[in-house]
Formats: structure tokens, C-alpha cells, sequence
């Protein structure tokens, strides 16, 4: 595969694409997140309902992961952005245009299969450019791009949705990710493959395997796989779904006021994954930075959630602090990438990315059917579900549970560096 010189002006422009491509991934994934209450009127559902529409998105996030890891790794990224542009942007105006809950499924499975390879496509390109000494701040800056991509798709989606209506401000979405794509085809620079011969591809194949197998066998990447979607769900569950209708809950306010906190999450958490990252350079270390991220994450969920002595901007102060923390999450994918040989960059972040977001796939559904069996069959006047303070708390509990555990799992983690090469451990 043809190498991109770091100064070379395909090359700033190629990971300004894959930036932005991976900024439309996370907005496509999170607008459902103020779209609550839309949906529960509009379609006549519940929260365990609702919970499950959005959580399809993961099924395919989730399983495209390797696949992508692999394609990025043969045929280059700009196929793959190019492609799945489109195709997020198709998934994103099935949503917004959708009359039933079947149609509403196939739009959320159409954005999980192509955002899945966003932030895979900014890891082959750092890997390309950089190397793995630089990886993690890359990383942290694509992950920072990806923020104020869900802030868009949290704050601004909000207003839109206010102002012209939910259906209006999603398919707006869609035509932006058109124009990414079309961006993507005449910007993007294909990058060469080796010949098509068979004995190339059996070689392929067998370093494919290979890369899998050092992966699949290792056992501190499945703690760091672990430790990555425990502490991503304040991100996944909360600020994606749950969190605003939280703070319209706990603060009697409307959507548009609550669906801040998603915003100031995203912001805490891009700018913790760059700060984790220079903490790990300067410490040498990836596990000291996580292990103090995580502690500090703890306790500020808990006063943020069950805190009742604090206001409404206290509140917010503690979430954005919480997700600061949370950004250590960041780290996984340079933890992973250091057991493996360069060549398996791809492979490497869609595997520690399909473990990461199994938090997803399995909290959101599940805290919609704690919220459900909290409220016990109660309705509001109008009929439709009634969630009150409380149920938020008692389906909470379990995030703060799940990050604990995280915790404990980290220090089964083997230390590393960026600075070291670990990849024949």
C-alpha cells in the first residue's frame, strides 16, 4: 500500500476527511438521544421499546467492526469513507422518514453499519502517518472531532427539531452526509493494493488470521475491551439516550434546556481523551492515567446522579467532569494496537471498538427495561408511559456498577507505553 508522506497535502486533507466523516458517524448515532419523547408520541411506544429501536444500531456497529478493520487494512479508506457516507446518510433519512417501528430499525442498522467504520478510518490513517508514538493524541483529536459531532447531534438537533420538526432536521442530516461523501470521492486519494494474485491473497488471509488470533488470545485485550465499555457508558447510554430526558426529569425543564448535558459530555470526554493521552506520554504509562480517569469518574457520577444538594449547573459541572474522566476510554484502542504488529492497525481498533460498544448493544435496551419495571404500568393523563426522578436513579445505579467493576478489571491489565512495543507480548 502506497505510503502518505506527513507533510504532504493529501494527506492533511485525507485525515480532515476521515475527521469529519467520523464527526457525521457520531451525530447520525446520537440524535435519537432528544428525540425521546418524539418518538414515544408519535409511534406509540414504550422506554423498553425505544431502548431497543436505537440499541439496533449496535448489531451492526458492533459486527462490522472486524470486517471493516479488514477492509481498511486491504483496499485502503477511500472506498470505505466514500461509501459509507452514503450509506449512513440512506440509514439517516429512512429514520427521519419513517412510519412505523420497522422502518425506524432499518435506518438505525443502516447508520450502525456505516458509522462503525468512522473512527477505524481515522486510526488506519494515523497509524499511516504517524506511527504508534503519535497514535493516542491522534486518536484523541479524532475522538474530539467525534464530540462536536454529538453535540450537533444532541443541542442543535434539539432546536431544529423545535423549530421545523423532528422529521425536517433528520433528513437535514442526511443531505449533509451527501455532500461529505461526494467531498470523500473527488478529495480522497485511492491509495494502491499489492497484485490480486492468488498466493497474495492466501498471504493476506493468513496475516489476517494471524492478526486475529493475536488479538483474540491475548487476554489483557479483552480487559482492556472490557474496561472500555464499562467506562464508555456514561457516553453510550447517557448522553446518547437516556440523559436528557434524565435532566427534564430532575430539573423540570424543557428538552432543549436538558439536551445541554449531552453536549457538555461530549466536550468533557473529547477533551479528556486528549488529556489522558498526553498524561500517557508524559507518564510512560497507559495504566496510571486510567486507573486515576476511573477513580474520578466514579465519584462524580455518583454526586452528579444522587447529589441533592446540587443545582441545575452544578450538575452539569459534575456530568462534564464525569465524561472528562471517562475520556481515559480513549486510551483502549493505543492499548490494544501496542500487542499487535503495525500492519493490523485496522484489525486492532475494530476489534477493541466492537468490545467497547457492547455496552451499548446491551445497557441501552436494559435501562429501558429497568425504567419500565420501575414505573410499575404507571401513565400520564394523555396515556403514555410516566417516568419520574426516581426510576432514573434505581436504573442508574447499574452504569455506576458496571464502572466499578471496570475499575477492578484494570489492574489485571499488563502496564504499557506509547513509547514501547508490545506486540509480541
Amino acid at each position: 500500500m502506497e505510503k502518505i508522506t506527513n507533510k504532504s497535502h493529501t494527506a492533511i486533507l485525507s485525515i480532515a476527511i476521515c475527521w469529519m466523516f467520523y464527526l457525521f458517524g457520531c451525530l447520525s448515532r446520537v440524535e435519537p438521544g432528544v428525540l425521546v419523547h418524539d418518538l414515544i408520541h408519535d409511534f406509540s411506544l414504550n422506554a423498553t421499546q425505544v431502548g431497543f429501536i436505537v440499541s439496533v444500531m449496535y448489531w451492526s456497529y458492533n459486527g462490522m467492526q472486524i470486517p471493516w478493520g479488514i477492509i481498511l487494512d486491504k483496499i485502503g479508506y477511500k472506498f470505505v469513507i466514500t461509501a459509507c457516507c452514503f450509506i449512513c446518510s440512506l440509514g439517516v433519512l429512512i429514520f427521519g422518514i419513517a412510519s412505523n417501528d420497522i422502518q425506524l430499525m432499518i435506518g438505525r442498522f443502516l447508520v450502525g453499519l456505516a458509522s462503525s467504520a468512522a473512527f477505524l478510518s481515522c486510526g488506519k490513517v494515523a497509524s499511516e502517518l504517524y506511527g504508534k508514538n503519535k497514535y493516542p493524541l491522534f486518536m484523541g483529536i479524532a475522538t474530539c472531532m467525534g464530540c462536536l459531532g454529538s453535540m450537533l447531534g444532541s443541542t442543535a438537533s434539539s432546536y431544529l427539531a423545535k423549530w421545523y420538526g423532528w422529521r425536517s432536521a433528520t433528513v437535514g442530516i442526511a443531505v449533509f452526509g451527501i455532500i461529505l461523501g461526494i467531498i470523500a470521492f473527488f478529495g480522497l486519494k485511492a491509495t494502491k493494493t499489492e497484485s490480486n494474485t492468488s498466493t497474495t491473497i492466501e498471504k493476506q488471509q493468513v496475516k489476517v488470521l494471524d492478526g486475529l488470533k493475536k488479538l483474540a488470545t491475548n487476554y489483557n485485550v479483552w480487559l482492556i475491551g472490557f474496561y472500555g465499555a464499562m467506562s464508555y457508558l456514561p457516553v453510550s447510554s447517557i448522553a446518547d439516550l437516556w440523559g436528557t430526558s434524565f435532566m427534564e426529569k430532575r430539573f423540570n425543564i424543557p428538552t432543549e434546556h436538558a439536551a445541554i448535558l449531552p453536549s457538555l459530555i461530549y466536550i468533557g470526554f473529547g477533551v479528556g481523551s486528549v488529556v489522558s493521552a498526553i498524561f500517557a506520554e508524559k507518564w510512560s504509562s497507559y495504566k496510571k492515567p486510567v486507573v486515576l480517569f476511573t477513580l474520578g469518574l466514579i465519584l462524580t457520577m455518583w454526586l452528579a446522579i444522587y447529589s441533592n444538594s446540587i443545582g441545575f449547573l452544578s450538575c452539569l459541572i459534575l456530568f462534564f467532569m464525569a465524561s472528562f474522566f471517562a475520556g481515559a476510554d480513549t486510551l483502549t484502542f493505543s492499548m490494544c494496537y501496542g500487542f499487535v504488529p503495525k500492519e493490523f492497525a485496522g484489525i486492532a481498533s475494530g476489534f477493541n471498538n466492537m468490545i467497547l460498544m457492547m455496552g451499548g448493544l446491551f445497557f441501552d435496551p436494559q435501562l429501558g427495561k429497568l425504567l419500565d419495571t420501575y414505573r410499575d404500568g404507571r401513565v400520564t393523563e394523555k396515556g403514555l408511559p410516566f417516568y419520574d426522578l426516581s426510576m432514573y436513579r434505581q436504573a442508574f445505579v447499574w452504569v455506576i456498577v458496571a464502572i466499578c467493576l471496570s475499575l477492578v478489571a484494570v489492574f489485571f491489565i499488563k502496564d504499557s507505553s506509547p513509547n514501547e512495543d508490545n506486540s509480541n507480548a
